[in-house]
This record gives structure tokens, C-alpha cells and sequence, in this order.
């Protein structure tokens, strides 16, 4: 153990934080993320692995001049190490590996491969074609909240670029990191806290060739009963029903790829506008007949004539206009 001058400097131990309590530990932290495990967007978390790196100054650890003097490695139990917590995880992050080296002016680097799930607030008003901020909040523990400020370390932050880093389903576009000043637990006063937002976009090609292709073929069939003679009842309402059960059992088969949030995603308008215009044809269907039953044939054509064209083009605009609402 190197302990020179740390009594000299008014510290007890080099198991107490370097610092007289007037100047805070200043403590330059990154994150590289080795794996975006998952995203769960039922329950707003994702789950990660990755290396914390940390690094900070202890004057007492200085060994210039020493046989031996260059970098080496120390154990957790021979100095002090800050103490952070990811405020935002839903559990304790798992460690797996921690290596600290010394430099001899006495700079300390501390790096932790971990595991964790953490907790995010989502915006999913766009999904599918929603871009997020994963976001991973760093702060010191209380009791060493008062001595540490943080400092981003930009040079040991990232993100892996490996082929298993990523999630098929998501695009990562970077990282930014940002120090704040947020109020302590007590609200008496400040500590800082990192955040680290990993910027992701979802790709969209599965929902696009999946779900809504398959969605507007099954309303275009809908339609196919306005080429039906007026007469014929019985395949029309057959083409109707048998459509508007295909899409009520294709919405149950695809629900555990969509997010159950409270609020009305793009995907659940386009849904639910697909269903209306499905319903919408049944009910041209039931007016058709009934004009035909009373002797209106002349009349019920003339319906028929303008739903050809009418169906679809309300249902292009009604479309547009929620690409607009939702999407720009």
C-alpha cells in the first residue's frame, strides 16, 4: 500500500475520500454500452450491459520518484472509491469484473463491467416510427453525494459497434451525456448526477411489410363488394363479414408486437381507421339492399357508383391527415 503524504494533507485514510471538505473530488465518469439487450416498451425499461469508467485524483496515492513507480494495479479494499448508484435502474446493477489501476502522480482509474435494467420514460404517440432517448442516470450514493462532482468524460463513452450490440428491431444514431445539478433526497440541497442518453430509432420495415400492408389489402377487399352486382346479396355480405373478422383475428395476432400504453399510437389509429372503413362498407352494403328491397334499384345504383370512388379516397385523406397529426 502507498500511502505518502495523506496525513500531511488532512486526510485520515486512503480509505476516506481525498478531500479536505472544501473543494469536492472532482470524478470524470463514462459509460460504454457493450449490448443493448432489450427494450420493453409494455413496461418502459431496457435492459443493457456495458463498463462504467471513472477517474479521479488522490494526492495521497502519489508514488513520483518510488522504486517501481509506474502504473499499477490496486484493490478495492486498499483505497477509496466513490460510490455511485443508477437512480433510474429498477434493481441493483450486477457487476461482473472490476479493474482499478494507479498512476504514480496518484490518478486513479476505476472501470466496472455491469449489467442492469433500467427505467425510462418512452414516447410511442409515433411507434413504429418512433425515435428514443434511452436514458441512464448516474449519481453518488448518499453520504458521498457532498464531496464528488461529476464530470462527463466524453473520451470513454459509446457505443459498441459490434454485430450482437444492437437490437434488429432498433437503429442506434449515438450518445450524449449530461452533468445537472438536481436537488438531494432532503431538497436541502444539490448534488450532481450523470445522464447518459443513448439515441435510438426503430425500424420500421417489419411493421411497414407485416402489419400495415396486410391491413390495407384486407380494406381494399372490403371494397370488392361495390364490383358485386346490387343484386346479389349473399356474396357481398359474405365478402364483408368474412373481411371484418380477418381483421379483428390479424389485431389479436400481431398485439404482443404493439406497446399497451394508455394513450393512441399512430399504429392504433391506422387500426382503428381500418376497422371504421371495413364497418362503414357493411353498412353501404345493408343501404344498398335495403333500396333495392323498397324498389329503388335506380337509386341504389347511383349509391354504389359514388362508394367506388368515395371509400377510397376518404380513406387516403383520413390517412393523410393522421400521418400529418401524428408523424410531422
Amino acid at each position: 500500500m502507498v500511502l505518502t503524504r495523506g496525513n500531511a494533507r488532512g486526510f485520515s485514510s486512503a480509505l476516506a475520500p481525498p478531500t479536505d471538505g472544501t473543494n469536492p473530488i472532482e470524478l470524470h465518469i463514462g459509460l460504454f454500452i457493450t449490448n443493448l439487450a432489450q427494450v420493453d416498451e409494455v413496461q418502459e425499461r431496457f435492459t443493457i450491459r456495458g463498463t462504467i469508467f471513472l477517474s479521479w485524483k488522490d494526492p495521497r496515492l502519489e508514488t513520483h520518484g518510488a522504486i517501481g513507480g509506474g502504473p499499477r494495479q490496486v484493490s478495492r479494499d486498499e483505497i477509496w472509491i466513490p460510490t455511485l448508484e443508477i437512480v433510474n435502474a429498477t434493481a441493483p446493477r450486477e457487476s461482473s469484473a472490476i479493474v482499478i489501476d494507479l498512476d504514480p502522480d496518484g490518478t486513479v482509474h476505476y472501470a466496472e463491467s455491469f449489467g442492469a435494467s433500467v427505467s425510462t420514460a418512452l414516447r410511442l404517440q409515433r411507434f413504429p416510427f418512433d425515435s428514443q432517448s434511452l436514458t441512464t442516470v448516474f449519481q453518488p450514493i448518499r453520504g458521498s453525494d457532498r464531496v464528488i462532482r461529476l464530470i462527463p468524460d466524453e473520451s470513454s463513452t459509446g457505443l459498441s459497434r459490434e454485430k450482437w450490440a444492437g437490437r434488429a428491431q432498433w437503429k442506434e444514431a449515438g450518445m450524449t451525456t449530461e452533468v445537472h445539478l438536481v436537488p438531494s433526497f432532503n431538497h436541502r440541497q444539490t448534488v450532481h448526477e450523470a445522464e447518459f442518453d443513448l439515441n435510438v430509432s426503430r425500424r420500421s420495415a417489419f411493421f411497414i411489410w407485416k402489419v400495415f400492408l396486410p391491413l390495407l389489402i384486407m380494406v381494399v377487399i372490403s371494397w370488392s363488394t361495390f364490383w358485386v352486382q346490387i343484386t346479389d346479396y349473399y356474396s357481398q355480405i359474405t365478402i364483408a363479414l368474412t373481411t371484418i373478422l380477418t381483421v379483428i383475428a390479424f389485431s389479436f395476432s400481431i398485439s404482443g408486437s404493439l406497446p399497451r400504453v394508455q394513450y393512441l399510437t399512430f399504429i392504433d389509429a391506422f387500426f382503428l381507421t381500418s376497422y371504421v372503413f371495413v364497418f362503414l362498407s357493411i353498412l353501404e352494403l345493408m343501404v344498398i339492399h335495403n333500396l333495392v328491397v323498397a324498389g329503388h334499384e335506380r337509386r341504389a345504383r347511383r349509391v354504389r357508383q359514388t362508394s367506388r370512388w368515395a371509400f377510397p379516397i376518404a380513406y387516403a385523406v383520413v390517412n393523410a391527415l393522421l400521418t400529418a397529426a401524428f408523424l410531422i
